[in-house]
């Protein structure tokens, strides 16, 4: 018989003992959809045996019906209030047991429970913290962790007259000696942020009664002094200084007129770090074009947003569906869908990361986000990809799934005409890529390098090829190595010149991860662009190094061949260094092959001879040049054709040519005639 969602909550209660974990999965989306309906009534014969059937979800090993049953518990909660107390004795002890799951989301899940029995006033924070004090010594020190975690949850959202610490204090120091690193460290904050609450009293009193190991008394007093003088304390750590009282106790005082700051869940994740990015290609943070925007534009805009709170997971669903709702809709006036924008920015600035509900709500954005990259308005665009960078910079790989639906909406921004869109299209795609390295990114850069028309487009991929060659790891392009293998390739025969100078410098990171590869896609290009591919490879490993030997399997380009006699025709030489490497004009094929002609030697009788770094391009390029003409020169004299009517010429060309179409070396001919002509 197929499964109804049922009306009622008597409906819901026969298929709780069900152990099929998909249907459980199911059924926990429609009782916790049933559950965050107001209207719909929780009158049923009976709301314990509900309970109780949740209980075994909240305690399965598999972690999505486990957070499913704490989901829909919280949700009970939210709808009963003081009318849950009885049914305290049965859940607080799963929820305990919960605190120590392997899952950062199943612990979170628990956190944010033990906040709504508080929230809906069912027990007080001393109660709670009473029934939870067995924690503190709990042997699965995860729950020994977020005991500690749940009081400082705690005192950020009731403030400290809410709670008599000194009950509280011995089992938070003694963890200080916790033989576990994780809870040593939670224990030492704890009492940082019990510092903030209650002010200098705490300093003396630890002092007075010698409660914390010596070894870490020095370390705790110096971070007290620091929240001090950075002027961290609360107002509650203020009045508790004027009261003097001789002992850490309540509080026993009006609330401030000031609010308590609340902050965000404490969750056994550790906090991001936010920084601007290492490196990125060339051109990224120094736009010469007028309205565009660069690197720097970008970060000092990222936390230019209203300041703003975060009190529960519900409270930030609702932000976010309103943030949806507004850049969703494209009648809504400009500066109210870029308002939208920066509230995204702002809640993850107040904390939305720590709770899971913003990564559910993150993936319904992706489809308004994609409308607001092709809007009209240019200062919507640019908010747009201001909040993607910067989402991608703080939850890095965790925005894989969004950046790979924006992507190509960014990369098409690249060829607009407005130059601020443009740049801020660009840097946007590198932000991605420098903070979200997703293996499914690769096939969308490679598909807009081969195939868009637009030269900015593919010369901006082929940078974007660049930079993950060269600052990702090999392990997510391994997917993906004939994918880049043939990126290359077209790259570097581009009809655009600064895309076929940017893949041959992503060739050496190619060449780096994938050797064997990159010297087959080298033995497969046309001889004019393997040559001009090998010229750079040879000038990299040169400027890496101070030898002056070549890489192996490179050929040495042309003009830096010097030959074993010296060479006596005026003006055929010029020195590249101020040592004895020379400059010598090209010589016919047949000679080279048939000579033995070092490469990139050195004349030894020659003293002060200094590395490649002091090689003189524009010398090398003037020293190429005359050598050509001088070459060309030299053939039409000795071929006697450097004075000959053009019929002569043309009636030597089509017999000549006839000959040695015939011994099936035309086009080699063709190229040596043009030359001689």
């Amino acid at each position: 018989m197929a499964y109804v969602c049922p009306k009622d909550l008597d409906g819901f209660m026969p298929h709780l003992p069900k152990a099929d974990t998909k249907f459980r999965q199911q059924l926990g989306i429609d009782l916790l959809a049933y559950l965050d309906e107001p209207s719909n009534s929780i009158i049923c014969q009976d709301i314990g045996q509900l309970i109780d059937g949740l209980i075994p979800w909240m305690q399965s090993s598999n972690y999505k019906v486990s957070s499913n049953g704490i989901e829909v518990m919280t949700s009970l909660i939210d709808r009963l209030g003081h009318d849950f107390r009885p049914y305290l004795q049965t859940v607080l002890p799963a929820v305990i047991d919960r605190l120590g799951d392997s899952k950062d989301t199943v612990r979170e899940k628990a956190q944010l429970l033990i906040l709504k029995l508080l929230e809906r006033n069912v027990l007080t924070p001393q109660t709670l913290l009473e029934k939870l004090t067995p924690g503190f010594t709990h042997k699965n020190a995860k729950i020994r962790e977020e005991v500690l975690r749940c009081l400082v949850n705690t005192l950020n959202e009731h403030g400290a007259q809410s709670v008599t610490l000194s009950k509280f204090i011995s089992y938070i120091v003694k963890l200080l000696s916790d033989p576990t690193a994780t809870v040593r460290d939670t224990a030492f904050s704890t009492l940082v942020d019990l510092y903030k609450h209650v002010g200098e009293k705490l300093k003396v009193d630890l002092q007075r009664r010698n409660l914390v190991p010596s070894t870490r008394l020095p370390a705790l007093l110096l971070r007290f002094d620091e929240v001090k003088s950075a002027g961290e304390l609360l107002p509650t750590a203020c009045c508790a200084l004027d009261l003097g009282m001789d002992e850490i106790d309540r509080i026993s005082m009006p609330k401030p007129a000031v609010p308590v700051k609340k902050v965000g869940l404490l969750t056994s994740a550790s906090k991001r770090t936010v920084s601007a990015p290492s490196k990125m290609a060339a051109g990224a943070s120094a736009p010469n074009l007028a309205g565009a925007v660069d690197e720097k534009t970008f970060t000092s805009s990222f936390e230019e947003v209203p300041n703003t709170q975060i009190f529960s997971a519900r409270e930030l669903g609702e932000q976010m569906k309103a943030v949806q709702e507004i850049i969703a809709d494209p009648n809504k006036e400009w500066y109210k869908r870029v308002d939208a924008l920066k509230k995204v920015r702002a809640l993850v600035i107040a904390g939305a990361t720590n709770y899971e509900e913003f990564y559910i709500n993150l993936r319904n954005l992706e489809i308004p986000l994609q409308g607001t990259l092709k809007d009209l308005r240019s200062q919507v665009v640019r908010e747009a990809c201001i909040t993607i960078a910067y989402l991608s910079q703080v939850i890095g790989n965790k925005f894989d799934h969004c950046s790979e639906c924006l992507l190509n909406g960014l990369i098409n921004l690249i060829q607009n005409s407005a130059k601020v869109v443009a740049t801020a299209g660009n840097i946007t795609v590198r932000f991605i890529l420098q903070y979200t390295q997703h293996h499914r990114l690769i096939p969308i850069i490679t598909t807009n390098l081969g195939g868009s028309k637009s030269k900015e487009i593919r010369r901006s991929c082929c940078e974007f090829l660049e930079l993950i060659l060269t600052q990702w790891a090999t392990h997510p392009l391994e997917k993906h190595i004939n994918v880049l293998q043939e990126a290359l390739r077209k790259g570097i025969a581009d009809a655009d010149p600064e895309a076929r100078v940017c893949s041959r410098r992503a060739f050496r990171g190619f060449k780096d991860h994938f050797p064997d590869q990159a010297e087959s896609l080298l033995q497969s290009l046309e001889p004019s662009y393997r040559r001009a591919l090998q010229g750079e490879l040879c000038l990299s490993s040169s400027s890496s190094s101070n030898s002056l030997a070549p890489t192996p399997g490179v050929r040495t380009p042309r003009q830096y061949r010097v030959p074993t006699t010296p060479q006596s025709a005026t003006g055929s030489t010029e020195n590249l260094y101020s040592g004895g490497l020379q400059r010598v004009p090209s010589l016919p094929r047949s000679y080279r092959q048939r000579s033995s002609i070092p490469v990139l030697s050195r004349d030894n009788s020659k003293k002060g001879f200094r590395s490649n770094s002091a090689i003189d391009l524009q010398a090398a390029q003037r020293a190429k040049a005359r050598a050509q003409y001088s070459a060309m020169t030299r053939q039409k004299v000795a071929f006697g054709t450097a004075s000959l009517p053009p019929i002569t010429a043309l009636i030597i060309f089509l017999l000549l040519f006839h000959v040695c179409r015939g011994r099936g070396c035309a086009a080699r001919y063709l190229i040596f005639f043009n030359n001689l002509f």
